[in-house]
């Protein structure tokens, strides 16, 4: 028995969602990360960077390490908000459901991680990191809705109407 149309989108549906899972826990569980190991974590990107490319070799070493750290935020961010713009995909034909769950997703979990971080030995949640986060998720959504449009301006062959 061949699943129907409906029913392949609605698996789709559930293992994009099931990432968009995943990739919050993988998120939470860096915040659950003691400043330590957190610290050791980004230490390791700087020090696999320095050296390989020119122009960080002049940089202060904590300074390099802040940068990553925030690279790190933003980018995770970016991800999630490509993972939920592909997990709700096939609500957004529906009006009323359109954006509901990637804005309060957009709200709530970076307060959520910085607010998990107020209770990890060295950690501490930052407001600038909330909307850094906020503005990696955005910046998700935004490539992903980009790469809609041109999917659908390729489609139908460049018409605008």
């Amino acid at each position: 028995m061949v699943p129907s149309a409906k029913g392949r989108r609605s698996l789709r549906e559930l293992l994009a969602w099931c990432a968009v899972v995943v990739w919050l826990a993988i998120i939470w569980g860096h915040s659950l990360v003691p400043a330590v190991g957190s610290d050791r974590e980004s230490l390791m990107v700087v020090d696999a960077l320095v050296g390989r490319v020119p122009l960080l070799d002049a940089m202060d070493r904590s300074a390099l390490n802040h940068l990553v750290r925030k690279a790190a935020h933003f980018t995770e961010y970016l991800v999630l908000g490509l993972l939920v713009s592909l997990a709700a995909r096939p609500r957004w034909r529906e009006p009323r459901e359109r954006l509901r769950a990637p804005l309060v997703l957009w709200l709530v979990v970076p307060i959520v991680d910085e607010a998990i971080q107020l209770f990890v030995p060295g950690r501490a949640g930052m407001l600038q990191d909330v909307l850094l986060d906020a503005g990696g998720y955005g910046c998700g959504l935004l490539v992903w809705l980009l790469a809609r449009s041109r999917e659908h301006l390729a489609r139908d062959g460049g018409s605008t109407s």
